[in-house]
């Protein structure tokens, strides 16, 4: 739960960096809202660490968590909104600039033009108040999340930095393990397989199984990965392990074996990358 909410976080916040500098932002007059947004979720981000370890034991970091993702929900609206209401108000904006200039041919038209943006520009004083409104109400779910943190005693902690540059540590094997049974993981296997194979467009399709160490990830992806439907309709199939510390050149050389090419005295990504595509 906490890994699916810091993405949504993650993805709020990239977008308000961008949107917050924009013009259609200025034009709806909602900068100080969005920016004490962009604050609360920044503040709210360096708890989801402490959460996603301790949400197994603690049930009710759960429901806080739950609470918190339907507010990005409606977060990740309002921010699209801003985006796309704004991008309306320049246009008409724009409009209205250009039916009033002197230079404009066909006065009946540019007079319609004017009086048509006129109506946009009133119009726009109600749709401005919703919005700042929306984003204040969303503030203070915020806010009232953010005190909830102390009933669950949560901390900040800065996520763990990942190198590119050093060796992985741990490795994973594609073949299961005979011992495991279990009619969850074969149930929950046979759903993902189903969805894999059926997919009849040419877009990339990415799963991602998500959890605290020794719930069975591993498991589920071997069994995903070894299943006679997997295996039927996917010509190619690489079992890549990437940890927290892992090499970029020695992954691109690892799928080029596995995917029986030979990346023989290639060195820099350069040199790898079209080695990989050609297999």
């Amino acid at each position: 739960m906490a890994v699916v909410v810091d993405a949504f976080v993650g993805r709020c916040l990239n977008l308000l960096d961008q949107l917050v500098t924009d013009e259609v932002v200025m034009i709806l007059g909602v900068k100080d809202e969005l920016l004490r947004l962009q604050e609360k979720l920044d503040f709210i981000k360096d708890l989801l660490v402490d959460a996603e370890r301790r949400r197994i034991q603690d049930k009710s970091v759960n429901r806080w968590l739950s609470k918190l993702r339907d507010v990005m929900y409606d977060a990740d609206d309002i921010v699209d909104l801003c985006r796309i209401k704004g991008r309306e108000l320049l246009q008409g904006q724009a409009t209205q600039q250009i039916s009033s200039s002197p230079s404009a041919r066909r006065p009946p038209r540019r007079r319609f033009l004017f009086f048509s943006s006129c109506f946009k520009s009133l119009s726009a004083v109600p749709l401005r108040h919703e919005i700042g409104k929306e984003i204040q109400n969303i503030n203070q779910r915020l806010e009232d999340i953010s005190k909830d943190r102390i009933m669950f005693s949560l901390q900040h902690v800065d996520a763990p930095t990942v190198s590119s540059t050093q060796v992985n540590t741990r490795q994973t094997s594609p073949l299961p393990n005979s011992d495991l049974v279990g009619k969850e993981v074969k149930m929950a296997a046979d759903r993902l397989v189903d969805s894999l194979v059926r997919s009849e467009n040419e877009n990339i399709l990415v799963f991602a199984i998500v959890g605290l160490g020794g719930i069975g990830k591993t498991t589920l992806a071997q069994k995903i990965y070894n299943h006679k439907k997997v295996q039927a309709n996917f010509h190619e199939r690489l079992w890549v392990c990437v940890s927290q510390n892992y090499s970029q050149i020695e992954l691109m050389k690892q799928m080029i074996r596995s995917a029986g090419g030979d990346h023989g005295h290639a060195q820099t990504k350069a040199e790898l990358q079209p080695l990989l595509r050609n297999r």
